[in-house]
């Protein structure tokens, strides 16, 4: 029996992976809520701080006990190097502080070098700011999954197909936060976007596989041809996107667009499991009951 058949004829047992997933997802989800108070930690452009950059060739290390040592407040260090090289470059500190002139003269200190509007720049943001960011995202995230649903719905007409693609991007969704916990990634006016931009991304290969399963008539074809035909060509979107977003996410020396990266990639490896075994088992369970009863 080849890889083909075994996937075909166990396509029931293998739903325990994305449960498996599903389930792990959650549970850090809600671990992350009850200790923390929110499912993501969100970062300075949503919670009101300042960002920090400082451009030297100093290492700084021991910057953060140092800083936490003086001040009362969160701080978050990044280290800036060289594209292809460990030579450092500079720093990017994130705070919750707003008012960063004493924090200036303490960096002045312990770097000891002069800073200047050359060499130190700052981004404030209020509290109040970031907290109205919060919610425009909330409504932004909840208005497109309304706008797809209704979409899906209008495109196919039935319910338990449409249901299956809305569940998919529901499943890349959650398992692209889980993931941005594990990885220290927060929650930021960029990675909102890229949690976005997975709707679109997760929905297009279930689309394609939904379509050529339900609407496509073709003679002579098996069901399980139709499926592998979709596997091959929704497979080859995917690790094409996949390709294109991890030259990205090494060519690029911007925190921001490699946590934007980051979240996409983890999006779509969750997407080969939702579309290529639940999406499949639920059509495929629906078209043979919907066959068994004429």
């Amino acid at each position: 029996m080849g890889i083909g058949d075994f996937y075909i004829n166990n396509l029931k047992k293998l739903q325990v992976i994305p449960i498996i997933i599903l389930i792990l997802s959650l549970s850090l989800l809600f671990y992350n809520y009850s200790s923390k108070g929110q499912f993501l930690e969100k970062d300075i452009t949503l919670k009101g701080g300042s960002v920090i950059t400082i451009t030297t060739d100093k290492s700084a290390e021991n910057i953060e006990s140092f800083l936490d040592s003086r001040f009362n407040a969160d701080f978050s260090i990044k280290r800036l190097a060289e594209f292809g090289t460990s030579a450092p470059k500079g720093i990017v500190i994130e705070t919750n502080l707003e008012n960063v002139a004493d924090l200036k003269t303490t960096l002045e200190e312990f770097l000891k070098i002069k800073l200047t509007n050359e060499n130190f720049s700052v981004e404030v943001t209020s509290s109040s700011l970031g907290e109205a960011f919060s919610s425009q995202i909330i409504t932004a995230m909840i208005a497109a999954f309304i706008l797809m649903a209704i979409v899906i719905f209008i495109v196919f007409r039935v319910l338990v197909p449409s249901i299956a693609v809305i569940f998919a991007a529901v499943f890349d969704i959650l398992v692209a936060m889980a993931g941005m916990n594990i990885l220290g990634i927060k929650l930021s006016t960029a990675t909102a976007a890229a949690l976005l931009l997975l709707i679109g991304y997760s929905i297009d290969t279930d689309i394609l596989l939904t379509t050529k399963l339900l609407k496509r008539k073709m003679d002579n074809v098996s069901l399980s041809e139709k499926i592998f035909e979709s596997i091959r060509t929704g497979s080859t979107m995917t690790f094409a996107a996949l390709a294109a977003i991890l030259v990205g996410y090494i060519v690029t020396s911007s925190f921001i667009m490699k946590d934007m990266f980051l979240v996409i990639i983890i999006g779509l490896i969750a997407d080969l499991f939702s579309t290529w075994l639940v999406n499949v088992y639920v059509l495929k369970s629906y078209i043979a009951r919907h066959e068994k009863n004429g």
